[in-house]
């Protein structure tokens, strides 16, 4: 499992967010009850089976429909995309740190926003899971199961699923001819003035868990077992030069020049080069901390005591 940052990913989203939250709120003024009491004798030929006379209804109204209102849908799209591949990217990176046991898996999450019903549930475990697992509390395996959810978590969630039931019931009880334009109008700027909360809500959660995520990644390397990077094991030391086994186990071969492995390699045909140390923490050659980082090629500034990563210039 390959850990990737999701740094930029998260700004990119947060911006988003930002702009749909003032966009929903800015709508409130052009998102009349009106055109959906006027969806009515559409929504009827349709029901009536009078394709034709609904779809020249359907038409005119939308001619007549908000630019404002169209953009804030637009941006609506654009944020629920980039918060499903945000989703799925942090469940893949949960796993890629040890943090298994989710009840929701990273792919079947991706899904679960579109699936009816299960579209009200289902996500918000995977955030949830996501919050829980990202604790700095939280271990490898799935003991962080045991930790506490969040209350920012319940709330975005509320108001997630909230706006949207909001929004659908002024929609269809417009249409249907239960309400008129001023409990119409209501519903929308309910829904509207919700949305825009769950986005604020949405920012809340997600820079949290992507820091969260962070700090744990920039702790992993030292739970490595540590080794001395002097030089590569070898239980048997080729003589002549030429293409042995890696002893690294890294790559199928490796070229011993005669005294020496170097960093010419190759696999399935393919030549490379490669550290003949790979690149990790190791034991501190200089005995003042537990841990050194290896760059490959030389020793660096960073070292680690206890989980904690400190600067020590060598």
């Amino acid at each position: 499992m390959t850990w990737r940052a999701t740094a930029s990913l998260t700004r990119v989203l947060v911006w988003v967010l930002g702009v749909t939250a003032a966009a929903q709120l800015m709508s409130i003024p052009f998102d009349s009850g009106e055109a959906l009491v006027k969806m009515r004798p559409a929504f009827q030929a349709a029901f009536d089976g009078r394709v034709e006379e609904a779809n020249r209804l359907s038409s005119q109204l939308n001619d007549s429909g908000s630019s404002m209102v169209s953009f804030t849908n637009f941006l609506t799209v654009v944020m629920l995309v980039l918060l499903v591949t945000w989703t799925w990217r942090t469940a893949k990176n949960a796993r890629a740190l040890g943090r298994d046991g989710e009840r929701i898996a990273p792919l079947l999450g991706v899904f679960s926003w579109f699936i009816p019903v299960a579209s009200f549930v289902m996500p918000y475990l995977a955030v949830s899971d996501l919050w829980r697992s990202s604790d700095p509390l939280a271990t490898r395996g799935s003991e962080w199961r045991r930790l506490p959810g969040a209350v920012v978590v319940r709330a975005w969630w509320v108001c997630f699923v909230g706006a949207q039931l909001v929004s659908a019931s002024a929609v269809a009880l417009a249409v249907m001819g239960n309400n008129g334009v001023d409990a119409t109008t209501t519903l929308l700027t309910i829904g509207h003035t919700v949305s825009a909360i769950a986005a604020v809500l949405t920012i809340a959660v997600v820079t949290e868990i992507t820091r969260r995520q962070a700090a744990q990644h920039a702790l992993e390397p030292v739970s490595v077992t540590p080794s001395h990077p002097t030089s590569v094991p070898s239980p048997e030391v080729p003589g002549d030069a030429g293409w042995y086994f890696d002893p690294s186990g890294r790559h199928e071969q490796r070229y011993w020049d005669g005294s020496a492995w170097t960093e010419r390699v190759q696999s399935a045909g393919v030549q490379s080069f490669a550290p003949v140390t790979a690149p990790d923490w190791y034991e501190d050659p200089t005995g003042r901390f537990p841990f050194r980082y290896w760059t490959g090629y030389s020793w660096t500034e960073h070292v680690s005591r206890d989980g904690e990563l400190f600067v020590d210039e060598l």
